[in-house]
């Protein structure tokens, strides 16, 4: 699922607003999907408005495949400043994953290297407004945007 989105409210500034955003796409998903782990990503433009949303991968009940090769695809096509990424946890617990925090490193790595820095990674709940910023909670990951 690639949207493009043109509507003038879609600005990221903040993780809450990211969330926010991610909440109306999985108000629309049937309950079958929310219950599986899903990435998203957003490809931000200077201003921090939203070029695109992907849905890069579906995965099951626990787990995902994530690549950076498929998460950054659409942001060199687009022509992106920067990208912030998000999945969901459908247990509710938002605590990351040793996998969560290797998967979040190696794409500010990718990024940096790209030219197109990751500005946050974000871990939702189904619970409207439960989310953790990985940013905020792990500075130490080398966050470069």
């Amino acid at each position: 699922m690639l949207m493009e989105i043109k509507h003038e409210f879609t600005k990221v500034t903040a993780p809450e607003t990211f969330a926010a955003v991610l909440g109306d796409v999985f108000a629309v998903q049937h309950e079958f999907d929310r219950a599986k782990e899903q990435l998203f990503v957003v490809g931000l433009n200077t201003k921090h408005a939203i070029r695109y949303l992907d849905l890069v991968s579906m995965g099951t009940i626990d787990a995902s495949l994530v690549h950076p090769r498929e998460v950054f695809r659409h942001a060199v096509n687009f022509g992106v400043a920067k990208i912030a990424v998000a999945h969901n946890h459908p247990s509710g617990d938002l605590q990351p994953s040793r996998e969560d925090i290797a998967v979040t490193k190696q794409l500010i790595k990718a990024g940096s290297i790209l030219g197109i820095p990751l500005m946050d990674h974000l871990i939702v709940s189904m619970n409207a407004g439960d989310f953790l910023s990985l940013r905020s909670e792990h500075p130490e990951l080398g966050w470069t945007a």
